[in-house]
């Protein structure tokens, strides 16, 4: 950083928060590979090394790949603190990937699983599940995958068969 920008940055010390962000937000897409799609110093932009800026980037939490002809491998996440581990799975035609969460009597995470179905599954007390993808099959292949999360998440109770998840 420059002797300008430095100067800069520190003047906004006294600046509110809705004063200093506009100006932190341009001087972030300024900097070379950050946000930008180019460098101004010629350093190209990866976006393998960033897994929040879209293809090529390395796998998120909770998404289903193709890992062969007719199977798949969802990514390993958590909820609320505990930690998924999927093996690779076989698809023999169109299914929805579910995440099938258990919980306790108090609404605590206790185990995440898949479900593969080709039906929303029913929620209930100690049971939620979440759409994680879906899988299209046509002659004995996986023609595609939509995924519909990416990243850990959090959970609360909502009393009944109510379950509440956002991402963390």
């Amino acid at each position: 950083m420059n002797i300008d920008k430095q100067y800069a940055a520190a003047t906004r010390i006294e600046q509110s928060t809705e004063q200093a962000l506009p100006n932190l937000y341009l001087e972030a897409i300024s900097i070379p590979g950050i946000l930008s799609s180019s460098a101004s110093d010629g350093e190209d932009f990866r976006s393998s090394e960033n897994p929040m800026a879209g293809s090529g980037g390395s796998v998120l939490p909770f998404q289903a790949t193709q890992s062969a002809t007719d199977k798949i491998t969802v990514s390993d996440g958590t909820i609320d603190g505990v930690a998924s581990s999927f093996s690779e799975t076989t698809i023999v035609g169109d299914r929805s990937v579910y995440l099938d969460v258990t919980v306790n009597a108090s609404g605590f995470v206790t185990a995440i699983g898949l479900q593969l179905t080709t039906s929303a599954p029913t929620d209930t007390a100690t049971n939620a599940h979440i759409l994680l993808a879906d899988v299209t099959f046509s002659g004995g292949a996986i023609t595609g995958i939509t995924n519909y999360r990416s990243g850990s998440l959090g959970h609360a109770y909502g009393g009944g068969t109510e379950h509440i998840f956002w991402r963390v």
